[in-house]
């Protein structure tokens, strides 16, 4: 919660519901089925237009956001030999959306496998984008990890109800990171944090226990929690630019 003498308090039960509306909307994407080409980049070619269209609401914007993220998922666990994320017909602007939820997705359907995770990336990402594919792993990792967020995923149907833990967290993943370079493995600490700030009730607890990694993650993941929140709140971001400190052009 920021502090009251601002005027910029967020109460917990709005925070609290905002998370679980954010899983959800995710959610609502997916279709679990496979997904012919054309029918992908028809889908979010119609998330990113209905966005266009009421570009003045960040609800709005965030909405097709997240139902391009949940749709990339779908697209990555149920896989035609057709699909690939490198089709000129996807919008650009719902190529880093995209790329995260496939990367999410593909990190369940190789059950964690990091050759395979490498070959996705290489043969179908866009090349410029393969960087929000790693991220998208890091999501997961999160998603994965047992305790009370992940039978929350699993209830709102993000992940299967029975779905097996992740790698071993034994040194904030140390061995699974191992099998990526120093970019990718910020990336993948970055989306790690996204999911940090869904799993806790305020940004400062969520900074809070981003602290408590390794020093080396501490600011990948913290970045991580900001931009989640920021999605999270969107409704709010107008009144929290134009009461901070940062200098900024009105728009």
């Amino acid at each position: 919660m920021m502090p009251a003498n601002k005027g910029l308090s967020l109460p917990l039960f709005p925070l609290a519901l905002r998370r679980i509306h954010g899983v959800k909307t995710v959610s609502s994407g997916a279709v679990n089925r496979t997904i012919p080409q054309p029918e992908f980049s028809a889908t979010l070619r119609r998330f990113q237009e209905e966005a266009v269209r009421e570009r003045a609401s960040m609800l709005a914007v965030v909405r097709g956001l997240w139902r391009s993220e949940g749709f990339s998922t779908t697209f990555g666990k149920y896989r035609l030999p057709e699909n690939t994320l490198n089709d000129p017909l996807v919008p650009r602007e719902s190529y880093g959306i995209s790329h995260v939820g496939y990367g999410a997705a593909s990190t369940e359907h190789v059950l964690f496998d990091i050759d395979r995770l490498h070959e996705t990336a290489q043969s179908k990402c866009v090349p410029e984008y393969r960087g929000c594919m790693y991220e998208g792993i890091g999501s997961i990792l999160r998603i994965y990890e047992p305790g009370l967020f992940k039978n929350m995923c699993g209830f709102l149907g993000l992940i299967p109800r029975n779905a097996p833990d992740g790698p071993d967290k034994t040194g904030f993943f140390a061995k699974f990171m191992s099998g990526f370079d120093a970019d990718q493995q910020r990336l993948i600490t970055h989306g790690y944090g996204r999911l940090i700030a869904f799993s806790n009730l305020s940004v400062y607890k969520a900074v809070a226990e981003a602290m408590t990694l390794p020093q080396s993650r501490v600011c990948a993941a913290s970045m991580g929690v900001a931009f989640a929140c920021a999605m999270m709140n969107s409704q709010d971001m107008p009144k929290l630019l134009e009461n901070s400190a940062i200098d900024a052009p009105p728009e």
